[in-house]
């Protein structure tokens, strides 16, 4: 999908970002199961120290990144993983032999407006291969949904 059509899905979904930054001309599309295994490899590659173990029912627990406030909260969470997503992008172009646009994979800065969390948030945003705009929580390691006032709070979108 190109820049322009990559905004366009934005606009469609209710974003309507005071400023975004889409810094490819060609965006590649990415699956649920791409996103996630983004980020079961990005969390296999931090080190033990910016992991923590979180419950999740029924006496089972996993690992999630550690936040702490500032050198590694939300907005360096989801840039983080964006990153590791458009490293993993540069290797396979290179190891195929082929040109790759960037991935329609970035982060969105917003308001979290809902019962379990209030105030500026940043979480990664994607567009799947049938064009729909979905959002992942990097410090859960989860798909999330955004209501309609944190889509229209959204303050800036970044694409690479």
């Amino acid at each position: 999908m190109t820049a322009v059509e990559l905004f366009n899905t934005f606009i469609a979904a209710g974003l309507r970002p005071d400023f975004q930054h889409l810094a490819d001309n060609y965006f590649e599309p990415v699956s649920v199961a791409w996103v996630q295994r983004n980020w079961d490899a990005w969390m296999d590659a931090r080190p033990s120290e910016l992991k923590r173990t979180i419950p999740v029912g029924g006496g089972a627990s996993r690992l999630v990144p550690l936040w702490v406030q500032q050198s590694s909260d939300c907005d360096n969470l989801a840039l983080g993983l964006m990153v590791h997503g458009q490293v993993g992008n540069a290797l396979a172009s290179v190891k195929r032999g082929t040109k790759r646009g960037g991935l329609a994979f970035g982060v969105v800065f917003y308001t979290a407006q809902s019962a379990t969390m209030r105030g500026g948030h940043a979480i990664n945003w994607f567009v799947g291969y049938g064009q729909e705009l979905r959002f992942f929580e990097p410090g859960l390691g989860e798909i999330v949904e955004l209501n309609s006032a944190e889509r229209a709070s959204a303050r800036f979108c970044l694409a690479a």
